[in-house]
């Protein structure tokens, strides 16, 4: 793709106008390959390790697509109308792993399932086939496990209703006796599913904070880190009838969510998911997430010859622009004028110049020393 292209799609890209691409691309060398096509023509493509994750991208997310429409089933399962809108799903689209253009692809293709609705406040995605099997929550999931594994280990069966276990709080997290009392309180009441009809429960009741913090659980394990901005939740306060003191109730279960304070947006991990602050299993989606991490923190450096040829090109472009020929005759080679300016290009002096403008900062002058043997000052250099 060539660079005069990639400035098509600066407004989708959100850089600004005084953001050039050229130190956007060198900024990531292992990311971005610099070509050259022509003089003074430049070109860009995926390294081979990005393009490969790329690929791999896409594989993962064909083969993870029965999963997300069950996401977006549960989702809609939840909610108290079995409506949302799309817009605010697509607050936690990145969150559930939907692809950009999931208003157009998943939420069209299964009609058997949900269905896009035009409403008055915009288009909203409606489920349109309730599924009782889909209807068990993760909590649910891992006590069933968990009961199982005890029962396996005495060898024989109790007949108890579903209770959860005692409460496991992480190190250093040191609670008073009343608030701990209250937690115990809470977690012993019975579990309301957050796929429950939950229309009856009225607003303050410890029944709704139950219910409510079941919700946040829920939406927490679908989502591809087990965790999310708390904003984004409270987006969702009109489908599941949030309290307006969402954020308050979530940081009074420190047994259940960890909000983490930094950044200018509070975010909420859902506490058994992880394990000394690394999560326990990693979606597929989210292991490419991490390599292509490493891509982009391979640091810049100048010793790829690609990034200094990428500078010259840049600064040839902009010295024609102001009048400046390249003296081809100093070229001796049977070839025409655009391979005879590359050539040029191609010598010491000034691939050693332009090395020397990306160390240097913009106030700081370049001396040549013209005694120097290995680095001669030609005609078309002057």
């Amino acid at each position: 793709m060539s660079l005069r292209s990639l400035g098509r799609y600066r407004r989708d890209l959100g850089l600004q106008r005084r953001r050039r691409f050229i130190s956007l691309l060198r900024k990531f060398p292992g990311v971005f390959e610099i070509m050259e096509e022509g003089a003074f023509s430049l070109r860009f493509r995926l390294t081979t390790e990005a393009e490969r994750l790329y690929v791999d991208e896409l594989r993962v997310r064909n083969e993870m697509e029965g999963l997300l429409v069950v996401k977006l089933r549960k989702l809609l399962m939840m909610s108290l109308e079995k409506r949302i809108f799309l817009e605010k799903i697509a607050h936690v689209r990145t969150d559930l792993g939907l692809p950009l253009e999931f208003r157009d692809t998943i939420c069209q293709r299964y009609p058997q399932y949900f269905r896009v609705v035009q409403t008055e406040r915009g288009p909203a995605l409606e489920l349109t086939h309730w599924d009782p099997e889909l209807a068990v929550s993760a909590a649910e999931l891992a006590e069933e496990e968990t009961r199982a594994i005890e029962l396996e280990e005495k060898n024989f069966i109790i007949d108890r209703p579903l209770k959860f276990n005692r409460i496991k709080l992480p190190k250093g997290l040191n609670l008073s006796k009343g608030e701990m009392r209250r937690l115990c309180q809470f977690r012993d009441m019975p579990y309301i599913s957050p796929y429950s009809d939950f229309s009856g429960l009225r607003s303050g009741t410890p029944e709704k904070e139950k219910h409510a913090c079941g919700v946040v659980h829920e939406i927490l394990s679908l989502t591809v880190e087990k965790r999310t901005l708390v904003d984004h939740i409270t987006h969702f306060r009109e489908e599941f009838r949030f309290s307006q003191q969402l954020r308050g109730m979530i940081i009074r279960h420190p047994d259940m969510f960890y909000v983490s304070l930094k950044g200018d947006r509070d975010s909420v991990f859902l506490r058994e998911a992880y394990h000394n602050s690394q999560l326990i299993d990693k979606d597929p989606l989210l292991l490419i997430k991490e390599k292509f991490r490493s891509l982009v923190a391979i640091p810049r450096t100048i010793q790829m010859k690609g990034g200094i040829y990428f500078e010259l090109y840049h600064l040839v472009s902009e010295m024609k622009k102001l009048g400046y020929k390249p003296d081809v005759k100093c070229v001796y080679q049977n070839i025409d004028d655009s391979e005879k300016e590359k050539v040029l290009l191609s010598h010491t002096e000034k691939l050693t110049l332009t090395y020397g403008l990306i160390k240097s900062r913009s106030d700081t002058p370049i001396r040549v020393n013209q005694e120097h043997k290995d680095l001669p000052l030609l005609p078309h250099c002057s």
